[in-house]
């Protein structure tokens, strides 16, 4: 069930019950996993991490081999709700069709850069299990929030202690997993950040620093900067950010 009544709106023409009460079966059986290419943004953090006592997964290229990533496309902002032609619903016209309509987002959202995956479950499967499996080897960083609790903090950091397989030049190798802690940076609206060594003895350098480098602070997998920037090129009236 989405959280937002903004979001599936839709205006179908010509109106068409049967389609209209899909849709409301669609609205409450499926599902949005939501990315976004920034990891330093402080509104994500408080929107998205539970006030930043969450954490942000950062995944490697290998994320790109899961079955569903392939289905990861960008929001579409706008102010105006998806139209939908009842007069096209074949299976591959409504496909594509229900495709752009997930995707709609209001435009005050622009500041996000979310890209969405949308998934559609049996109303037989418990919310519980609606879940979306990656390989760990896919899992490259985690970022721990400035509110993390204590304990799991530690935890997250034991668990890195595990070996974790990543391809280095073609090649499945056993790293550490990269764990940083963000700080509110004292005397600025922004985000320092730290790296945390998996050895709980061992404290780590002392030096913060800003995330404004592209490969630490993109969530996303390095490859996909030219898809996701020609993908977000297309959209109507969008300007890209200056540090992209």
């Amino acid at each position: 069930t989405q959280n937002d009544p903004f979001e599936f709106s839709a205006a179908i023409d010509p109106p068409n019950d049967g389609l209209g009460k899909f849709l409301d079966t669609l609205r409450q059986h499926s599902g949005l996993c939501s990315f976004t290419r920034f990891a330093n943004d402080p509104l994500l953090w408080a929107h998205y991490a539970d006030e930043h006592r969450g954490c942000c997964l950062v995944f490697n290229n290998l994320v790109s081999q899961v079955d569903w990533w392939g289905d990861v496309k960008p929001a579409i902002y706008t102010d105006a709700v998806a139209k939908i032609d009842a007069s096209n619903i074949e299976e591959e016209a409504l496909g594509l069709q229900l495709d752009r309509f997930a995707r709609f987002k209001g435009s005050s959202w622009e500041y996000e850069r979310e890209w969405r995956l949308f998934r559609l479950w049996h109303n037989d499967v418990p919310p519980a299990q609606r879940r979306l499996a990656f390989p760990a080897s896919a899992l490259r960083k985690v970022i721990l929030g400035d509110r993390i609790d204590p304990e799991a903090r530690r935890a997250i950091q034991e668990f890195g202690q595990q070996p974790c397989p990543v391809v280095l030049n073609g090649q499945e190798v056993d790293a550490p997993l990269l764990i940083y802690q963000a700080r509110v940076r004292p005397g600025t609206n922004k985000l320092a950040f730290k790296f945390l060594p998996c050895d709980l003895d061992y404290p780590g350098h002392e030096q913060w620093d800003e995330l404004d480098n592209e490969e630490t602070s993109h969530p996303f997998p390095p490859e996909m900067s030219k898809k996701i920037e020609s993908e977000e090129a297309e959209r109507s009236g969008y300007k890209k950010p200056r540090n992209w």
